[in-house]
């Protein structure tokens, strides 16, 4: 985070952080302004913030390098007892999410106003986009779509094959 302004107004209103209730500061983080708590529990950022919040650029990685990612990474893993929080500008609660699909760092998401990163989230999401993680999931689901494709074309070939023998067996009689 660059540096503080003031507290966080959303909706003509002060936002309070859904942990620890104290204010949200507002502050800037590169060009994006995002709510930070003043007992340091977490981050807000605004829902149409996040990819500027993030800044994901492609990388090249190598094949190889996307195979070892599993194997070089570790997820955040538990981080206590499981609570639900309110999202700070609608007091509905948040769901509790994945990040990305195997960052293993859970997060707390309100769909329609934004997303609660906690204080030590942020950096291991960073770790995980910087390691390769975000390239890695994409690497994963171009293989499923791959492994889907082939297992129909091998469908459409066995019943090729039936139809086929069929139409054999008929002009044969």
């Amino acid at each position: 985070m660059n540096h503080q302004t003031e507290i966080t107004p959303r909706l003509g209103r002060i936002l309070a952080c859904p942990k620890c209730h104290g204010n949200l500061i507002a502050e800037l983080s590169g060009s994006v302004e995002v709510g930070v708590c003043s007992e340091g529990c977490g981050t807000w950022v605004d829902i149409h913030q996040e990819k500027a919040f993030w800044d994901l650029k492609p990388e090249v990685f190598t094949v190889d390098e996307m195979l070892q990612f599993r194997k070089n990474y570790e997820g955040l893993g538990p981080q206590g007892p499981l609570r639900y929080i309110n999202c700070p500008v609608c007091k509905q609660l948040m769901n509790r999410k994945v990040w990305g699909s195997y960052s293993g760092v859970f997060i707390d998401r309100c769909q329609a106003h934004g997303t609660w990163y906690g204080k030590e989230e942020v950096e291991k999401i960073r770790e995980y986009i910087q390691k390769g993680g975000v390239e890695f999931e994409k690497f994963c689901l171009a293989d499923s779509g791959m492994s889907a494709l082939g297992l129909k074309l091998s469908q459409l070939e066995t019943r090729l094959e039936h139809k086929i023998n069929s139409l054999q067996m008929r002009a044969r009689f």
